[in-house]
């Protein structure tokens, strides 16, 4: 039959109507006609039988009886609930709320809805206040457990979870399915749709689910486009070093496979970088990249993964480079709040423009190993990044023969009114192999490089971010030639589905 869930357990059977009779009873009442109340009642039957398009029907048609109903407002809420339409039932929920019928479960329903539509924390907030005014409820901890896996405490979420099977045995297979995504080390990416919870495993993801969108669009300035030395003449019909700039950086992927423990995704990542001062157009930037990357689970604490990709480049209207690279990567966590990675990147690059003479070609193989850290902090959404990384590039012309040595960190941290910030730093040591063909000295190149960022960044909606950036380069380099600095400032917004 269309529109009906078998089987939905103890959460539900009997949970829609006695919600309906507990608000009758305790709950502020914006009381309805007696036929919206009548068709209210009869929609959380059909809720309770699992006739879940049928209830949505009966609610629909309370509203439509009685609109200043808030008892059918919120139960059209529920039933949205229960159909995965989180939006529709986030924004009936307030509705109710407005209308002044506060349902004991609204806080429950809200929390659920939050949930479905990603936004652990108030999700987390939500669930919380039922949790107080209301214990003991099995899938309240389920839920929490679920929004807690996504935010990275772990440790909340596997108590949370082995509360939830203290208190409702029956949530054991929906329990296990996101217990084994926690064991595995990731963060259950179905764990934002509430199913059924006699289901042992959600049901397989469709074709639209396992593709992902993600457009960032933003706009700003930057002070050296041609990372040019202080005091150089600019190119020839540009009039100065900076420009304002416009970014658009669209990605969209597609996970073949997806399970608990293991990942295969394709994708393509562009950046097209538009400046917009006279002449600076020379240094537009059209950047795509097509990869296929693997994630594997080998255990709690072990996980494998390896990335693949060809990324090729033009600047103005000439082609650049092109680039195939591999990446292998073996992470461990030892306890909950912290990952060790370990990295391997080898890159060939050929440059696709002439080079004047031998010493000046820089296509050729690069390696490095990176070590990197990552901790966040019990408690809490803090996280820190540390790590160290080693490269050899060896290039074809002597010039770009060179070893690096880099130390980086940073921090990313909630701050206020849901604005999320993030620093970082690279400190970068580049000894080159051979003299220079700039310079007559006697020592090779060496450059010291710092770079720095910071960004603010705020959720607005499902699926929408606001963000501000800063970065600065500062380039020591003791070949005058080669030493630079930029900084560059920015504001957009990403949409990410």
């Amino acid at each position: 039959m269309a529109g009906r869930t078998k089987g939905l357990g103890q959460f539900t059977r009997f949970a829609v109507l006695m919600t309906l009779l507990i608000g009758a009873a305790g709950g502020r009442i914006c009381r309805g006609s007696t036929e919206s109340v009548q068709l209210t009642r009869q929609g959380a039957e059909d809720l309770d039988s699992g006739l879940l398009d049928q209830g949505l029907s009966k609610m629909d048609a309370a509203v439509s009886a009685d609109p200043t109903d808030g008892q059918a407002v919120f139960f059209t809420g529920v039933a949205l609930n229960r159909l995965g339409r989180y939006a529709a039932a986030l924004e009936t929920f307030q509705k109710s709320a407005d209308m002044g019928f506060l349902n004991p479960d609204f806080p429950f329903e809200r929390g659920w809805a939050l949930l479905g539509l990603g936004r652990w924390s108030e999700a987390v907030a939500s669930l919380e206040t039922y949790e107080r005014a209301h214990p003991g409820r099995g899938q309240t901890s389920e839920f929490l457990g679920r929004a807690y896996l996504q935010l990275g405490r772990l440790d909340k979420a596997r108590a949370e979870f082995e509360q939830a099977l203290r208190r409702d045995p029956s949530l054991k297979p929906t329990v296990d399915f996101y217990m084994s995504a926690l064991e595995g080390g990731t963060n259950g990416g179905a764990a934002a749709k509430p199913y059924p919870v006699n289901s042992a495993t959600p049901p397989p993801a469709s074709a639209i689910d396992r593709f992902h969108f993600r457009l960032s669009l933003d706009g700003g300035y930057n002070s050296n486009v041609f990372n040019l030395p202080d005091g150089t003449v600019v190119p020839s019909g540009t009039s100065r070093k900076g420009s304002s700039d416009l970014r658009v950086m669209p990605d969209l992927s597609y996970d073949l496979v997806s399970d608990p423990n293991n990942k295969l995704t394709i994708g393509d990542q562009f950046e097209g970088e538009f400046n917009q001062d006279g002449g600076a157009e020379k240094a537009d930037v059209l950047d795509d990249a097509l990869y296929v990357q693997a994630q594997h689970a080998l255990s709690h604490e072990w996980a494998v993964s390896a990335k693949f990709y060809d990324d090729y480049t033009m600047i103005g209207d000439a082609s650049f480079r092109n680039l195939v690279a591999a990446r292998p990567a073996i992470a461990f966590r030892p306890v909950d709040w912290a990952v060790t990675e370990a990295s391997y990147i080898a890159q060939d690059s050929e440059y696709l423009f002439p080079s004047i003479t031998n010493p000046l070609r820089r296509s050729g193989l690069a390696q490095t190993a990176t070590i990197t850290e990552y901790i966040t902090v019990p408690g809490t959404s803090v996280q820190l990044r540390a790590g160290y990384f080693h490269e050899w590039n060896q290039a074809r012309g002597s010039d770009f023969v060179f070893q690096s040595d880099a130390g980086f960190a940073g921090l990313s941290s909630p701050i206020i009114w849901g604005i999320v910030g993030d620093i970082g730093y690279t400190r970068l040591d580049d000894k080159y192999a051979h003299l220079n063909s700039f310079t007559a000295g006697v020592s090779p190149r060496r450059d010291y490089t710092d770079f720095a960022t910071a960004q603010l960044s705020k959720e607005i909606a499902p699926h929408i971010t606001l963000y501000v950036s800063y970065q600065y380069i500062g380039d020591a380099s003791n070949i005058p030639f080669y030493k630079y600095n930029q900084s560059a400032v920015c504001a957009g917004a990403t949409i990410a589905f």
